[in-house]
């Protein structure tokens, strides 16, 4: 149920150099005597004499100049220029342009070649087609009583027709492909230039590609701009590895990792274990701007198994909490991952799988799970196969939704990083590529570890039903025991998990379902394993010639029948009439047979019963008769014939064990380029990123809190002496950075283009544009985070930011260190990820003092320009910020004292709500409400210094500038009293509800009306604003830095051996071999 393609890697042969530069000595004197005669060396005389003299260095030239010749023979110039007018017109020599040109182009030489190429094409027409389908699909041809074979080489295909059903299939996937979509979809298309229609036609749809956007099976599938929230939310998000072992399927591998990019899960960690793919694999996935994707190398031998196991150990390693296995030939919708997930941990689940079906077939079934059942020879067989999806509705659920499983395939299966630390990693020794994930489950089983399916949790295979379904001709080949790598897993399950006492019942029973036609050395064979599996494990001696049966049929039948009369009771009489009439004993049979042992009768004796009967004859025709002769003799001729020898095969049982969470924990990254052994310099070289402030040169909207902290906080790194500070930006934004460089940051460094440091710190202040920058992928990487609202209240934004937020989510999978600006943020982050890897700490963000402002509005009373006092609301108009609650709040700002009182509201508009509607919802209070927009800082400033306060009831705030910045004018503030508000506001404000408009006018009211209060709410207010400095912030973010590098340096060898013996390979060749 793996996989892992076994192919040759595409490998091609090199290429040999021009024959006309490889001189044959042996070949040049032969058949220039007069160099032979010379004594000259061939090559030299050849350089510098035999080239300019026209003679040639090998049979090979000579053969090209002979058939160059034979070319020219051919024409018939007068005809050639009469028929290609071309050649005529240019002047040419008619012999010449054929041998040179026309041949390769396809010309005909003479009128009689042309003749036979017209007949012979209308014979390769006419073979092309199916007649039952060209007379059903063509009435008119069918009424016209001609040849549809004839029709169609003579009009039908010149006319447009097909001539049989697979190339209308042909033509059908070409119209359906969008050449743009297709193209910017598979990159390698583009750089091939083949027509995307006929790519998809001929090779595309082959491989699994999809042709445009509609296609894609799932009904959630859509562009992401046209996604509808997710109804799934998660309290918390465990961190997710994602293991995929690929290898010489580039166009399904690069899909696959686009649409992992695309799921709506936040955190998780992509490892692309790649068994030396030689069409470029793991160049194109990490040239791909994914979050999260690692490319692990694995040796060429290791297939399935062994790279599965590589990239596990190494996700345990980082503190995956599960491990997602699945397949590069999987399609998955973009709330995969959250399904799964999100029924694993309802559940409180550690093995969980997922609905397989066939893509280009929804709803077609191509498994749920896998169960045994060991005495109908029916063991790992995949349930449900070919089922319509409604079957599901037949099966119990649990209470939680789920689905009992016995077994589960590799292809989509959830599994607790705690499920490996008990029972270990996949059985690389006896199952390398077929059946390790069903006996992963089996060990689980026997650890006492539930198994389950989401059954919303949907995987899509790539493979058709027809290629790949159960009943298909290459399964039916692999589930037989002609193939070895198959055969081998299928007698270690039997041997190891099956009771004793069905071994050979269960085995043979799955050979007579599966093995079509077999020989009687392949009879033989199975007899031999059945031997070695009813041997007991203690004293089990195995040589590989033991499973070759001899050539000699006579030898080889007496032989069979020593092993038959040599097996235990039960094993004995499961195999008595399989091998001597090649078919299973009816019921009635066998227990006559056990009646017949249990008497005391000898076994020769009711072999020699079964013998004697007609049918033994029609089953072995020539050998009944030898046996009969051979049992009614008193010498046991086969003992001298060929010892049976009995030698196991050793480790069938053994299985390793991963260390403990603790030791994994301790095992990073060691690339070469994370640290050098050099000490570092006196100043630590940060690297950080400035797309925000990019961003914001050609869109002044994204000049927001994050654009203030991102300048602020590079102003002050910039002059720590302890930092030697580089910036740099995505490439995309290259014209807007060249603005700021000729600006406002003249004279600050940027990394150079081609740098690959291996000491410093990576910083990004926020998420990268696009991607992060893989100059700097080996350093330390620590980014800000200023808050998860967009995944924990997606309901505040727009459904395109939602969705984009989770994706750059992504990027703390691969961070060392997460800055938080507050303590609340931090929080947040450790109870949404609790796993997460990173470590984290808290920066407080700053603010500018503004003496200025504080003296005017000690100077003055509140007031506005038209002497009115007022309070202001900042910031961008969107859900989150509820104004809609301070625009209730100012139904009841209407007594005596706070009649005058005015509303100001500064900040651009967001999405969602908008300043004519919020004016719209005041109703008869418009009059007093004023929407500013975006305005000016020094504007901000004095509207600051002259409200009676600010009003800030926002439902949640990674940080809260406005609340500092009012500080910092001496101006009280009114905010919530969650989230990160009540933390920085401390004793500065009036902390109230932020959805009761009743308290946000009676906080507003008693400042209006308490001139003490607002007094000493004012003097704290000025007080704790100097407790939030940039100096103080940049400061905590250098202490980060620092404490990242120290980590990078302490962890740049670390012990990896566990990981290299449990994952980093197959076993040796001599263990891979099968025991057949």
């Amino acid at each position: 149920m793996a996989g892992l393609g076994e192919t040759d890697g595409g490998r091609e042969p090199t290429e040999l150099p021009p024959h006309d530069e490889a001189v044959d000595p042996d070949w040049y004197l032969a058949n220039n005597s007069d160099v032979a005669d010379a004594g000259l060396d061939p090559a030299d005389h050849y350089v510098r004499y035999g080239r300019a003299e026209g003679r040639l260095p090998n049979a090979a030239a000579h053969h090209a100049r002979d058939s160059e010749l034979e070319l020219k023979r051919q024409v018939d110039p007068a005809w050639y220029l009469a028929t290609y007018t071309d050649v005529a017109a240019a002047g040419v020599d008619p012999t010449e342009h054929y041998a040179l040109a026309g041949y390769s182009e396809g010309r005909h030489p003479n009128a009689a070649a042309a003749t036979l190429y017209a007949r012979e094409s209308g014979r390769e027409l006419m073979a092309q087609v199916d007649p039952a389908w060209y007379l059903a699909t063509y009435p008119d041809v069918a009424a016209a009583g001609v040849d549809p074979a004839e029709h169609y080489a003579l009009a039908g295909h010149s006319e447009g027709r097909y001539a049989n059903a697979a190339a209308a299939a042909r033509y059908a996937r070409r119209q359906e492909v969008d050449p743009d979509w297709y193209i910017a979809r598979y990159p390698d298309v583009m750089e091939s230039g083949v027509d995307p229609a006929e790519h998809y036609a001929v090779r595309g749809h082959a491989e699994g590609r999809l042709p445009n956007p509609t296609r894609l099976p799932a009904k959630g599938w859509a562009p992401v701009e046209d996604r509808t929230p997710a109804t799934i939310r998660l309290t918390r998000y465990p961190f997710i590895g994602v293991v995929t072992p690929v290898r010489n399927r580039r166009a399904w591998s690069v899909d696959f990792a686009r649409m992992l990019n695309e799921q709506d899960y936040p955190l998780f960690q992509f490892y692309a274990v790649d068994s030396n793919s030689t069409d470029g694999t793991p160049e194109a996935l990490r040239s791909l701007d994914v979050a999260g994707c690692t490319v692990l190398p694995a040796p060429d031998s290791a297939y399935w198994t062994a790279a599965t196991n590589i990239g596990v150990a190494r996700a345990v390693a980082d503190g995956c909490d599960y491990i997602l296995t699945i397949n590069d030939d999987a399609i998955i919708p973009p709330d995969f991952l959250k399904t799964i997930v999100d029924a694993a941990e309802r559940a409180e689940a550690r093995i969980v799988g997922s609905v397989i079906a066939f893509a280009d077939t929804p709803g077609r079934l191509w498994g749920v799970g896998a169960y045994n059942d060991w005495s109908s020879g029916s063991f790992v067989q995949t349930a449900m196969a070919g089922a319509w999806d409604d079957a599901l509705e037949q099966l119990p659920p649990s209470t939680e939704g789920l689905i009992a499983a016995d077994y589960l395939c590799g292809n989509g299966t959830l599994i607790h990083r705690s499920v490996f630390e008990e029972i270990g990693l996949y059985d690389v020794r006896h199952l390398p590529h077929y059946h390790a994930d069903s006996e992963f489950t089996m060990r689980a089983e026997r650890a006492g570890i539930e198994r389950w399916v989401a059954p919303m949790a949907r995987v899509y295979n790539r493979f058709t039903e027809a290629a790949e379904g159960i009943f298909a001709p290459r399964n039916q080949r692999l589930f037989s025991l002609r193939s070895a790598n198959y055969a081998r897993p299928l007698i270690f399950l039997i041997d190891t998990y099956c009771p004793d006492e069905l071994k050979a019942r269960a085995l043979v029973r799955y050979f007579m379902r599966y093995v079509k036609d077999p020989s009687d050395r392949m009879w033989s064979r199975l007899l031999r394993i059945v031997q070695l599996i009813d041997t007991p494990t203690a004293i089990r001696r195995v040589a590989r010639a033991d499973f070759f049966p001899p050539s000699d049929p006579a030898l080889r039948a007496a032989e069979d029948l020593k092993i038959l009369l040599g097996l235990s009771e039960t094993t004995f009489l499961a195999m008595l009439y399989p091998i001597l009439h090649r078919r299973l004993e009816f019921e009635a049979e066998h227990t006559r047979c056990a009646e017949a042992i249990r008497s005391g009768l000898d076994r020769r004796e009711i072999v020699r019963e079964i013998l004697s009967r007609p049918e033994a004859r029609y089953a072995l025709p020539a050998h009944a008769t030898v046996l009969l002769a051979y049992l009614n003799t008193d010498d046991d001729s086969a003992e001298a014939l060929h010892p049976v020898k009995q030698r196991p095969p050793s480790g069938f049982s053994d299985s390793g064990r991963l260390p403990s969470r603790g030791a994994a924990r301790s095992l990073t990254e060691a690339t070469a380029g994370l640290v050098s052994s050099a000490t570092r310099s006196e100043a630590l070289t940060v690297y950080m990123n400035i797309d925000v402030l990019c961003m914001a040169v050609t869109d002044p909207k994204a000049a927001t809190g994050v654009h203030r902290y991102v300048h602020n906080v590079m102003h002050q790194l910039a002059r720590d002496v302890r930092i030697d500070l580089q910036l740099f930006y995505a490439p995309q934004l290259e014209h807007s950075a060249v603005a700021l460089r000729e600006g406002d940051l003249a004279g600050a460094t940027f990394a150079q283009p081609g740098l690959r440091p291996r000491t410093g710190v990576a910083f990004y202040p926020y998420f990268p544009f696009a991607g992060v920058d893989r100059r700097f992928k080996a350093l330390p990487q620590v980014f800000t985070v200023c808050d998860l609202f967009p995944l924990t209240n997606p309901e505040w934004f727009s459904t395109t930011a939602a969705v984009n937020f989770n994706g750059q989510l992504r990027y703390l999978a691969d961070a060392d260190h997460v800055l938080c600006i507050s303590a609340a943020t931090e929080s947040a982050v450790r109870a949404t990820f609790p796993t997460l890897p990173a470590s984290t700490s808290v920066a407080h963000l700053g603010v500018a003092r503004h003496s200025q402002s504080i003296g005017r509005r000690a100077s003055a009373s509140p007031a506005g320009s038209d002497g009115k006092p007022y309070f202001i609301c900042v910031g961008t108009i969107e859900p989150r910020k509820n104004l809609r609650t301070v625009i209730a709040a100012m139904r009841y700002l209407r007594a005596a004292e706070v009649m005058d009182l005015r509303m100001i509201v500064v900040g651009q508009a967001g999405w969602s709500v908008t300043a004519d509607g919020l004016t719209d919802l005041a109703g008869a209070d418009a009059a007093r409400i004023t929407f500013l927009g975006r305005v000016p800082d020094e504007q901000l400033w004095d509207l600051y210094s002259g409200a009676v306060c600010t009003v800030f009831p926002s439902l949640a705030e990674g940080f809260g500038f406005p609340i500092v910045e009012s500080f910092s004018c001496g101006t009280p503030v009114v905010t919530s009293n969650g989230s990160s508000m009540a933390e920085i506001a401390g004793s500065g404000a009036l902390l109230v509800d932020p959805s009761d408009a009743v308290a946000v006018a009676a906080a507003v009211e008693r400042l209006v009306t308490d001139p003490a209060l607002r007094a000493a709410l004012a003097r704290e207010a000025e007080l704790r604003s100097r407790q939030f400095t940039w100096e103080a912030c940049a400061a905590h973010h250098v202490e980060a830095f620092e404490r990242a590098a120290v980590r990078a340096m302490q962890d740049e060898t670390p012990d990896r051996s566990w990981l290299g013996q449990r994952s980093a390979s197959a076993a040796p060749q001599s263990e891979r071999s099968s025991v057949l």
